[in-house]
């Protein structure tokens, strides 16, 4: 499976292309596209292939099994082997089990983790309005200054901060 990746990875780009997110004139689309589509029709390829593979399997197993069933000298060893079956089965049943109690644990985790998150997010917003503000008030106070200082200069200080407030 892994030659057959490696052999869809590497055909994905042919050799010596560079992929660029600008798109060129028409024909380089429609080269572009065709190659998107010859790409597109080996990973079906592969992908059908890949199902059938499978299918075989389970084809060959279950056909070992009823060989190995019908095998069976007598009515004890068919027994014995029905029996094997049924424990395969609940083992498989008990880790299926396992697997879907730890998914809903790791779904509980995760959505444990998206409401701290959104928590997080949503302090880290009013810290930042709360700046925002803070920051608005200076301002207003700091325009009162300037203005007051503009309508007296003569005012003590005024003079002073004036001189700085120009050099801005």
């Amino acid at each position: 499976m892994n030659k057959r990746e490696k052999k869809m990875t590497s055909s994905l780009q042919p050799s010596g292309e560079k992929v660029s997110g600008k798109e060129g004139s028409p024909v380089d689309k429609l080269s572009r596209l065709q190659h998107e589509v010859f790409t597109l029709t080996e990973e079906l390829k592969s992908q059908k292939e890949l199902v059938l593979h499978k299918a075989l399997e389970a084809a060959q197993q279950e056909k070992r099994t009823s060989k190995q069933f019908l095998a069976a000298a007598g009515e004890q060893e068919r027994l014995e082997l029905v029996r094997h079956k049924e424990r395969c089965i609940a083992d498989l049943d008990g880790r299926l089990e396992a697997l879907l109690k730890d998914k809903e644990e790791l779904e509980q985790r995760l959505a444990m983790q998206d409401c701290q998150v959104n928590e997080l997010l949503q302090q880290h917003v009013q810290l930042m309005m709360e700046k925002n503000n803070a920051k608005q008030e200076v301002i207003l106070k700091l325009s009162e200054q300037v203005a007051a200082c503009m309508a007296d200069p003569q005012r003590t200080g005024c003079r002073r901060r004036l001189s700085t407030s120009r050099l801005f």
